[in-house]
Order: structure tokens, then C-alpha cells, then sequence
């Protein structure tokens, strides 16, 4: 009996020493090996963390940069790295068969890995776009794709609707995603993806993976979304053009600088459209073909003299000319809106050919405005199904055609004011000519006594909504609504 109790201690004291022995803690973790790799971004570095040890396995990249702010995707890496250490320790300290591995250790055994792979998006002054691709092998692996946004000048991570104009906006960004979907000239989605895009709802965690680069803002549909599918992970990238309104003009206004190499944008309060008084009279008038730089610097003298809002439909061409121009219209509170580059018929050419007409003209102008237009008028009236296929602007034609272009006479200019103005009436005049100069006065001080008022083509139409939310629509007056 004694030798029994004897011989029972003896194993007691034996086991209590070996699991002692055998629990594993995060302060035996071998140290890391790192490796620092240059970016073509100055001052920041891909740094690669590795451990390998016969609890767990890492590689995790992160960020090293001069910039404070861009610590939150270290920190949120390293987050995830320890994370993952302290589940790898807890279940190896769970799971432990400690006769197993006091007689035999087992050589085929199998650790948890963890990978964090890591790719630069966008790097500018404000904004820093990385995404982030996590994978666990071993038991409950899961795989993760992530974006960063980071806001640089507070290092605090954007979520989509902080991005967006309001509530509302990734409604019209769904449209967006749709518009680039339905051409799927170059892109080449599946119609299983187009299906998908169109079919899942506009939300914050259908569109979580986000991000921003030189060529546009990404949208990528990967795990989570596609749990159900057998789908591959794809993105969609949206032009910037087409989020005017949706996103946040500050966060375009700083995309367009650094695309344009820091070009210096004027800036104005813009308001709100709202509805107007269905007991006034109102119409809008229009000016195509400039700038001009002195028919149109006449013209802006006489609204401004009468605190007139009117809408120009600019050539590319012209406004490359002018740019000073452009600043003062838009300083100055008018719409401006897109008449091409070169004035061609519109439905004589490819759609690439229109898309380039419009695209052209359209970055011209963000590079004095810092703002994509939301209007298109296709030179003659002339358009098909192609131009509105290739426009993600509504196209915004008239009712009264002045003929300054052919009479080039004032006195005639009044008389088909006169003869064809009407309540809701948009007005067609061009800024290029200085007979249309000289009757501007006059055209204004008549339809004044006639109890109208003045407003812009947007106003007019009430077109409160981003543009891509009217493409493809043609609006002659307001009764065309």
C-alpha cells in the first residue's frame, strides 16, 4: 500500500511539472524577422513581418511612413497579427494530449498560418488607399479582403458614407456602377457579374471594399458579397466624372489637384437646387460655343449687372483658350455644362469618339473648376441612342432657337424671343458673337417686363440629383420633364 501511494505521488508531482512544461505563452514567441521594401511613394515602406514557431505561423505586411497619420494600418495589422497569436496559443494549450507528447512528439503536425498581404492604391497629400488581403490556414481558416481609407490630415480610417454626399448617395452610386456596366466595352464583367451588381442592394456592407487610385474610384466585390456565389472576386472602377454629387466634392476637388499636377481651382458656395414657385414665370438662358474672350466678357458684365444666373455650354477647345474665362462664369455662379471639344455631329461618330468629345472637355474644365459638369447640349441638337448610351449626363437641347447664329442681328434676336418664349422655356443664344452681346440687354429688360425670372438650366429642370441619375433623358424645356 505504501509503495502504491508512493508510486502515485510520484506520477502526480510527474504530470504537474510536464504541463508546466508543455503550456505555451505569447512570451515565448520567437523573435520576428523583418524585411523593409522601398515603394515608388516617398517616404513610405512595405515592411514584412515573418515567425515561425511549432505553435503558429505569420507573414504580415505593413506600413512604415513620415506620416503619423498612416500608423492606423500598422496598428490595425498588428491588431490582427495578435489576434490571431493569441487564438493560435489558446488552442495549442487547449488541445495539448500531454501523454502523447511526453512519449512521442508528433512530427506531421500542422500549425495555423497567418498571411497579411498588403498593395498600395492611392497615395496623395489628404488621402491614402491601401487594401489589405488576410488569410488564416488550418482549422477555421477564413480568408478577408479589407480597404483602408485613410484621411491624412486626422489618420482616421473613411467608411463609404463618410465619403458620400448624404445618406442618399450610395443609392446614385449604384447607378454609377451600373452605367460603367451596361457599356462593358473594355471591362469585359461577366453577365453573372453585371446580374450580381444589379440584383444586391445599395448598403454599406455590400460595398465595404473601396478604395480610390489615379484611375478611379473601385468598388470590389469579394468575400462576404459572394459567400453564396461561385463567383471570383472582381472590381468595378467608376470615373470620377461620374461622382459629382455623390462623392464629396472636397475629396474630388483633391483627386483632380493631384491628377493635374496640383493645378490651382477656383471655388464658389454651391446651393442646393430647390423646387421652384409654381405661381412664377421662369426660363433659363443658354450661351453655346464660347468662351469668347470679348463677346463673353460683355455678356457676364450684363448678368452680373442684372444678378442673372444663366447656363454655358463651353467647347473644350475654347476653354483650353480661356481658362480665366471659365473661372470668372463659374466664380460668378453660373452652370456650365459641355458642348463637345470640337463641335462634330455627335451621331456621326463611335461611341469611343463621343466619349472622348465629352471626357476631353469634361477634365478641361475640372482643372479650373475642380468640378466634373453635370450637363451635356450635343452640338446641332443631333443625337441617337449611341450618344445616349456614350453620355452619363442628360442632354439638354431648347425651345426658343434665337438664330443669333444666322441673323446676327439684335433687333431679330428680341423679335424670336418675342415670338417663342413661353413659361419653362429654355432659350438658345451663343456668347461667341457681339451682336448677341448687344442684344442681351434688350432680351433681358423684356422678358423682365413680362414677369419672368431667371434661372439655370439645373434649376429649371430641378435636377437636384447627380447627373448619372439622368443620363441617357433629353430635355427640351420644362414641360419635357
Amino acid at each position: 500500500m505504501f509503495v502504491f501511494l508512493l508510486l502515485l505521488l510520484f506520477l502526480v508531482l510527474f504530470f504537474t511539472i510536464e504541463i508546466s512544461d508543455t503550456s505555451f505563452s505569447s512570451n515565448e514567441a520567437v523573435k520576428a524577422q523583418v524585411s523593409t521594401q522601398e515603394t515608388e511613394y516617398e517616404g513610405i515602406q512595405i515592411k514584412t513581418e515573418t515567425v515561425e514557431n511549432e505553435v503558429y505561423e505569420y507573414t504580415v505586411k505593413y506600413l512604415s511612413t513620415d506620416n503619423d497619420a498612416d500608423k492606423f494600418i500598422e496598428k490595425f495589422v498588428q491588431k490582427k497579427r495578435d489576434t490571431f497569436i493569441e487564438a493560435a496559443i489558446a488552442k495549442e494549450n487547449k488541445d495539448k494530449n500531454f501523454i502523447k507528447d511526453i512519449f512521442k512528439k508528433d512530427t506531421n503536425k500542422k500549425v495555423p498560418t497567418l498571411n497579411i498581404d498588403l498593395s498600395i492604391k492611392y497615395v496623395s497629400k489628404e488621402l491614402l488607399s491601401v487594401i489589405i488581403h488576410a488569410d488564416v490556414v488550418g482549422e477555421n481558416g477564413k480568408k478577408e479582403t479589407i480597404s483602408l481609407n485613410i484621411d491624412r490630415s486626422t489618420g482616421e480610417a473613411l467608411s463609404l458614407q463618410d465619403i458620400m454626399v448624404n445618406e442618399g448617395s450610395i443609392q446614385y452610386l449604384k447607378e454609377s456602377l451600373e452605367r460603367v456596366l451596361q457599356k462593358n466595352e473594355d471591362q469585359n464583367y461577366t453577365p453573372e457579374e453585371v446580374t450580381l451588381v444589379k440584383e444586391i442592394s445599395a448598403t454599406e456592407e455590400n460595398y465595404k471594399v473601396f478604395y480610390f487610385t489615379d484611375r478611379g474610384f473601385q468598388i470590389e466585390f469579394s468575400e462576404g458579397v459572394l459567400d453564396d456565389s461561385i463567383l471570383e472576386p472582381f472590381h468595378v472602377s467608376i470615373p470620377y466624372s461620374l461622382l459629382t454629387g455623390i462623392v464629396q466634392d472636397s475629396f474630388l476637388r483633391s483627386i483632380y489637384s493631384d491628377a493635374f499636377n496640383g493645378s490651382t481651382m477656383v471655388e464658389r458656395n454651391t446651393q442646393s437646387i430647390k423646387p421652384l414657385d409654381p405661381n412664377k414665370k421662369y426660363i433659363a438662358l443658354t450661351f453655346d460655343d464660347g468662351p469668347n474672350k470679348s463677346s463673353t466678357s460683355a455678356i457676364l458684365d450684363i448678368l452680373n449687372k442684372h444678378k442673372i444666373k444663366a447656363t454655358f455650354f463651353v467647347l473644350g477647345n475654347r476653354v483650353e483658350k480661356y481658362p480665366d474665362i471659365i473661372k470668372r462664369e463659374y466664380e460668378e455662379g453660373h452652370e456650365i455644362g459641355i458642348h463637345t471639344w470640337s463641335h462634330p455631329i455627335l451621331t456621326k461618330l463611335s461611341m469611343k469618339e463621343i466619349e472622348k468629345e465629352i471626357l476631353s472637355t469634361s477634365n478641361e474644365l475640372i482643372k479650373i473648376t475642380g468640378e466634373a459638369p453635370s450637363l451635356v447640349r450635343p452640338p446641332y441638337g443631333a443625337y441617337n441612342q449611341d450618344v445616349k448610351a456614350a453620355v452619363n449626363n442628360p442632354l439638354v437641347l431648347w425651345s426658343v432657337d434665337t438664330l443669333d447664329w444666322k441673323t446676327k442681328n439684335p433687333a431679330s434676336i428680341l423679335q424670336m424671343v418675342k415670338k417663342s418664349t413661353c413659361d419653362g422655356s429654355i432659350i438658345l443664344m451663343h456668347d461667341i458673337y457681339e451682336t448677341t452681346a448687344a442684344s442681351l440687354e434688350r432680351v433681358i429688360n423684356y422678358l423682365t417686363k413680362q414677369g419672368y425670372e431667371f434661372v439655370t438650366v439645373s434649376e429649371l429642370l430641378n435636377l437636384n440629383a447627380p447627373g448619372i441619375h439622368y443620363a441617357g433623358q433629353v430635355y427640351t424645356n420644362r414641360d419635357s420633364l
